[in-house]
């Protein structure tokens, strides 16, 4: 199409150029999706655990959403809110547990609970 338009440029040409060009620049450089971080609490040392609102996910009693913290960078939390079982997936590995009130888990699980239902 190139070739074309330097043999004879015409206004068809130019213009079909000009549309290919206003749609090709998105495509090349997409726009990347702002999350919505919030604090839904600290940990031991002080340090902001937060939760990406836009990630919650809810099927009955079993509640999730992507975080991130100080202690292990980002990670999809998962939580029974009935049972407060919970299963974390970061980069360093995967954890199961009891969401103990006043652990990093804990603080996550009630805050995804107790605000999402």
């Amino acid at each position: 199409m190139f070739f074309i338009l330097l043999k004879r440029p015409n206004k068809q040409h130019v213009h079909l150029f000009i549309l290919l060009t206003a749609i090709a620049i998105p495509l090349i450089f997409p726009l990347e999706a702002k999350a919505e971080w919030y604090v839904a609490g600290y940990d031991d040392e002080e340090n902001p655990i937060y939760i990406n609102d836009e990630s919650v996910y809810i099927k009955d009693q079993v509640h999730g959403a992507e975080v991130k913290t100080k202690l292990f960078g980002r990670a999809i939390f998962v939580v029974n809110c009935e049972t407060s079982n919970y299963y974390i997936q970061t980069n360093q590995g995967t954890r199961e547990g009891y969401a103990a009130p006043g652990t990093v888990a804990g603080v996550i699980a009630d805050e995804i609970c107790e605000k999402y239902h």
